[in-house]
């Protein structure tokens, strides 16, 4: 890491992270616990600030969101888990953000968590659908872990829905996915929705083909 880089990496601190249980400072050896300590102690551990640098370093010290490679990074938690340090979090887990992009993750946390309330306790438009939907909508980029598993197996139905949600969304551009997407959430309680789907993609499909024969205008 340059000087140059240096001056790019934000000090730590304790914004935007919610309080944690409380865990202990190191002793003499680094690992024996002797007192409290709060998640700001944490984040100036020699354990935190070499997790961090691996994260850092890995990102190219740029923003993993937006690319920006001149703002301030921080390292960003993309979950919390009760009873963890900050520094106790898997490759995945952790990810480089420019200032503003780390303010958005966390909004849009909060956003997210503010679209749960909307679902029913109980029945088909539980909490439980609406994760197992998202659980197949990930499932289609890599693998969901053992929480993604089950939330899966609880609700196929609704994992299975978002797994081909998400594939209509790779296969077509964005304008043309989200139309795809619109259609198959319309017709997923119609009879018959399957042949006229196949029908749709058909048709799709041949007119995809046919823009690629014409030839190019001069």
């Amino acid at each position: 890491m340059n000087r140059f880089d240096t001056a790019r990496v934000a000090p730590e601190k304790a914004v935007f992270r919610p309080a944690l249980p409380l865990s202990s400072l190191p002793g003499s050896n680094g690992t024996n616990m002797t007192k409290a300590t709060s998640y700001a102690d944490q984040l100036k551990h020699p354990n935190w600030q070499r997790k961090r640098l691996e994260v850092l370093q890995r990102a190219g010290f740029k923003c993993e969101r937006c690319h920006d490679t001149e703002s301030t990074l921080h390292v960003h938690h993309k979950r919390y888990v009760k009873g963890r340090k900050a520094w106790e979090y898997s490759a995945e887990e952790l990810t480089a953000l420019c200032e503003n992009c780390h303010e958005g993750a966390h909004d849009q946390k909060a956003d997210f968590e503010t679209l749960m309330v909307g679902f029913d306790a109980d029945g088909p438009n539980d909490v439980g659908a609406a994760m197992a939907l998202v659980a197949g909508w990930a499932h289609f980029l890599r693998h969901t872990g053992e929480e993604g598993d089950a939330l899966a197996s609880a609700n196929p139905h609704a994992a299975t829905c978002g797994l081909i949600a998400r594939m209509l969304f790779e296969i077509f551009d964005k304008d043309d996915g989200l139309k795809m997407l619109i259609i198959f959430a319309s017709s997923l309680g119609a009879e018959g929705f399957i042949g006229s789907f196949a029908e749709l993609l058909i048709e799709r499909a041949k007119e995809a083909q046919q823009g690629l024969e014409e030839p190019e205008k001069p």
